[in-house]
């Protein structure tokens, strides 16, 4: 057995573009695979199959200091790991591998950090998605693998948890939040989804969001005529997928939930604004998954400043997503 160490990308929904990734060495059955990344990696990657054991590094917390990030070498070189897969370009990673003696280093190309690699690929080009750009980092150890949808596993204890909400037997999802206010649908058009919604089906609508997200819910929702169930900021990430996992349909903003969704196997309608669906969207087929986006509205994309006009979400009208959503039920039925 190869003892492997996979370096994972910072943002939550890339935790999931990994997951393919994983997987393959995981079915290849020659890897014990330790993971490492930002603490919050971990809930994502919670009960999956091929990671053995995970090494949490927080560059902007705990970690920050040279001593710490030399300890975390030092812990590492006490590991003897064979092969270490850093699945994004970053130097002060790499260094670690290097001083951490691992002998064979996989990457990406990069100007500064290559140097430190033993292997090192070309990243995809934006017209591809980065779970497909990770893959092709395995081909350093002769092995190959085609795209594939990504997983996402819930516990048997998650979904008892969850029973104390009383969810009913068919709901629809709808997601208001995100990390980025330009990545925002403006909640009064999910209210007005949500109550279209209700007229065409007998589902409940719930939804959901961080503990930031929770006010400006309550207060949109407070003037519909039958009330929606509001779980924003009452549920952790593992109890949410567990919520998520019984839902009819899930319609959201750009968020690493969204992908939670899709790697569920869920009827998935995302909406896109500032950032390229080819390159970071939900993965799936097109019968399950609808993504909505109007690149000519935005000035850029992807754009990551949140500041200023953007018009890139409110392009998209109530009556596009709706249509979407009666679409993608009607496939899944």
């Amino acid at each position: 057995m190869l003892n492997t160490l996979v370096i994972l990308p910072n943002w939550f929904g890339e935790v999931l573009f990994a997951e393919p990734f994983l997987r393959t060495l995981y079915q290849d059955g020659k890897h014990e695979v330790t993971v490492l990344g930002w603490p919050q990696a971990e809930i994502v990657l919670k009960n999956h199959p091929a990671v053995k054991a995970f090494i949490p590094f927080d560059e902007k917390g705990r970690d920050r200091s040279l001593f710490k990030k030399w300890q975390l070498s030092k812990t590492l070189k006490s590991h003897h790991f064979d092969v270490a897969f850093i699945l994004r370009p970053s130097l002060s990673r790499t260094f670690l591998l290097k001083l951490a003696g691992i002998p064979k280093r996989v990457g990406f190309a990069h100007n500064k950090s290559q140097k430190l690699l033993t292997d090192f690929f070309e990243p995809a080009d934006s017209q591809r998605h980065k779970a497909e750009g990770y893959l092709k980092l395995l081909n350093a150890i002769g092995l190959s693998a085609t795209p594939s949808d990504y997983r996402y596993f819930v516990s048997d204890a998650e979904r008892q948890a969850v029973e104390a909400f009383a969810l009913p037997e068919k709901f629809i999802v709808l997601h208001a939040g995100a990390n980025w206010d330009h990545k925002r649908w403006p909640i009064q058009r999910f209210i007005q989804l949500a109550e279209y919604l209700q007229k065409e089906f007998e589902y409940e609508i719930v939804f959901t969001g961080a503990e930031a997200d929770r006010a400006e819910i309550e207060v949109a929702v407070a003037g519909m005529a039958k009330q929606p169930r509001v779980l924003a900021g009452k549920t952790n990430i593992r109890e949410l997928g567990a919520c998520i996992e019984g839902c009819q349909l899930f319609v959201s903003n750009d968020t690493g939930i969204t992908h939670i969704a899709a790697a569920l196997d869920k009827p998935v309608v995302a909406l896109f604004g500032p950032t390229s669906p080819a390159f970071t969207g939900p993965m799936g087929d097109g019968e399950r998954v609808t993504v909505l986006h109007k690149p000519d509205a935005c000035p850029e994309i992807p754009c990551f400043d949140p500041q200023g006009d953007h018009p890139g979400m409110k392009s998209l009208s109530v009556d596009e997503v709706l249509a979407a959503c009666l679409k993608t039920i009607a496939k899944d039925k």
